[in-house]
């Protein structure tokens, strides 16, 4: 087993990519961070007259006080960034196979392929989610620091204060019937990470120009999801007789599509690992 798979080799394997790729792994980090925290403000001082209206609260008795960009702008903006960072992210994990000199290098790294590529999927799609909602939880501090600063620029007076995304993360996991359901957690989970393992199987099959051709499959792959699962929810759980949608109905089902979402995941994660086993050093296809 010690000569297959070694988690000290994993450990040495790991810290080797990242040593050989900090530079490049440092300027990815730093780009996304711009981008979102770039965008954060900017919505802010777009929408900083939203804070100067009448509280904000959600419609229950113990009247909770939400800030008004959480559902206008942070919320799409985390769901729409963490989807599209992702597929980059996983787009680059393969890139060290890219040319003849890289794979060769590559392989002759005294570590087996399992840990190869294990110490890139570290790197590229467990690391990357801390990562990301690191940087994610960062820019929104920041928005809550500087949104009172921008108010004054602006002569707004803050009635509706500017309030941490975990702060609504924390209430809806206590109050949101549908967040205290976890099979909608794992369904979002399995979902996104069905999305991002597309794009790990397209990268080591394309280590060049791997996000441009991944997602066009993925796109024609998700639209033909899509529609069977169209054709499924109307003629076997036999959904055409609502006119619109219902939680309850659907609940029962959730835990069946993140099997569904995590069986495509596994499928396509060990999918990718053969296709980066059976590399050569010239690229036949």
């Amino acid at each position: 087993m010690a000569q297959y798979f070694s988690f000290k080799r994993l450990a040495d394997m790991t810290a080797l990519s990242l040593t050989e790729n900090r530079k490049k792994v440092l300027m990815q980090v730093l780009v996304m961070a711009a981008i979102i925290i770039g965008f954060i403000l900017f919505m802010t001082l777009m929408n900083i007259g939203t804070y100067g209206s009448q509280p904000y609260y959600h419609v229950t008795p113990d009247k909770f006080e939400f800030d008004p960009l959480w559902n206008s702008v942070l919320i799409p903006m985390y769901v729409m960034s963490i989807f599209g960072f992702s597929a980059l992210s996983a787009s680059l994990s393969m890139e060290w196979m890219s040319t003849p000199n890289r794979r060769l290098n590559t392989l002759m790294i005294p570590a087996t392929q399992l840990e190869k590529y294990m110490a890139r999927w570290i790197i590229y799609v467990f690391g990357f989610f801390i990562v990301f909602n690191i940087v994610f939880l960062f820019a929104d501090y920041l928005r809550v620091i500087t949104t009172p600063v921008i108010a004054r620029i602006n002569d707004i007076e803050c009635v509706s204060k500017p309030k941490p995304l975990l702060s609504w993360v924390d209430y809806a996991f206590s109050h949101e019937s549908n967040f205290r359901d976890r099979g909608v957690i794992w369904m979002l989970i399995s979902m996104l990470l069905a999305f991002q393992s597309l794009f790990v199987l397209g990268s080591s099959i394309w280590p060049r120009n791997s996000f441009i051709k991944s997602a066009a499959i993925s796109t024609v792959l998700i639209l033909v999801f899509i529609f069977t699962g169209v054709y499924f929810v109307e003629n076997i759980f036999e959904y055409g007789k609502y006119n619109y949608p219902r939680a309850d109905y659907f609940g029962e089902h959730f835990g069946i599509m993140a099997a569904i979402f995590m069986g495509i995941t596994l499928f396509n994660w060990a999918l990718a690992y053969f296709r980066f086993k059976e590399s050569e050093i010239t690229q036949r296809w």
